[in-house]
């Protein structure tokens, strides 16, 4: 079985596939089409956008942790070391929360100012 082929069953079965497995940069979009059908048949689509979806949320997760390490940074060094609570707190905003927190990091004089929602 080719490499791909095996990512795109574990993939489907939501399931690690080990170590990355080499993928040859020269399949084209037919050939990986005829790959997905060989092996999933009629839902061939379906895992496509399923495994997808997965990997966009994934990105999306990743780029949020980033955020959040930035801004803990971006704390840390503007006001000292941050209480467990504040971290906490960090850690458990929104994307839209943590855009509003980026941006007061810069203007805020205090901490508290950075969080203060009034």
């Amino acid at each position: 079985m080719a490499p791909i082929d095996t990512a795109y069953r574990d993939m489907a079965n939501n399931k690690p596939s080990g170590p990355p497995h080499p993928v040859n940069a020269q399949i084209d979009q037919k050939q990986l089409g005829d790959i997905m059908l060989k092996h999933f048949g009629p839902k061939a689509e379906e895992v496509a956008v399923t495994a997808g979806q997965r990997l966009i949320q994934q990105g999306r997760q990743e780029g949020l942790q980033a955020r959040v390490r930035v801004l803990l940074r971006q704390l840390t060094l503007r006001f000292g070391e941050l209480s467990p609570a504040t971290t906490a707190r960090v850690q458990a905003a929104d994307e839209q929360t943590l855009e509003r927190l980026s941006e007061r990091v810069i203007t805020a004089s205090t901490l508290s100012g950075v969080f203060d929602d009034s």
